[in-house]
């Protein structure tokens, strides 16, 4: 006599704790590099790698705040297409998803790019992005820049995904 059980729900159980844990090793190991680091910005490229692998990400962008020309300037990024990076050289408040998120205070999610008609994700859907998630970089109240994370196969991220990314975010700051 055999006896059949779903287990689906314990697997995603087992799933999600397994992920939770990752998640804050990872964010573990990130506050550690960057409090021992004496170039953080140039260690924001080597995190952004490591959380853009543990998300599946396709690309990350980090922009750094010129305050003097109210623009953010491309600091670092991976996987974004050579023609579009000149794009992202240098970005201004209005206009696009990263400079809302900055000049808004708060996180920017773009979902199902490739349906929309928003100028602000239209570099975004030339480069065939799905979804883009944008989080400001704030201390003190004062914007410092942004970092983000864009997906060519999926047109959202999860919750908490997106939770996990504002935490590493507020610790990048």
């Amino acid at each position: 006599v055999g006896i059949n059980r779903d287990v689906t729900e314990e697997k995603q159980a087992r799933d999600r704790t397994l992920w939770e844990a990752a998640a804050e090793q990872l964010l573990a190991d990130s506050i550690h590099a960057l409090l021992e680091s004496t170039t953080p910005t140039q260690l924001v490229d080597t995190l952004s790698v490591r959380l853009c692998e543990f998300l599946k990400c396709d690309w990350y962008c980090n922009f750094v705040f010129d305050e003097a020309n109210q623009q953010l300037v491309l600091n670092a990024n991976g996987g974004m297409p050579p023609d579009a990076q000149a794009k992202l050289a240098r970005l201004n408040l209005r206009g696009s998803v990263c400079g809302r998120a900055a000049r808004k205070r708060r996180m920017v999610h773009a979902t199902d790019i490739q349906r929309g008609n928003d100028l602000e994700t239209a570099l975004l859907k030339e480069c065939g992005f799905q979804s883009y998630c944008v989080f400001p970089l704030l201390a003190g109240g004062k914007v410092l820049g942004t970092i983000g994370f864009g997906a060519f196969n999926r047109s959202r991220f999860a919750d908490d995904e997106l939770k996990f990314i504002e935490r590493f975010s507020q610790e990048l700051a």
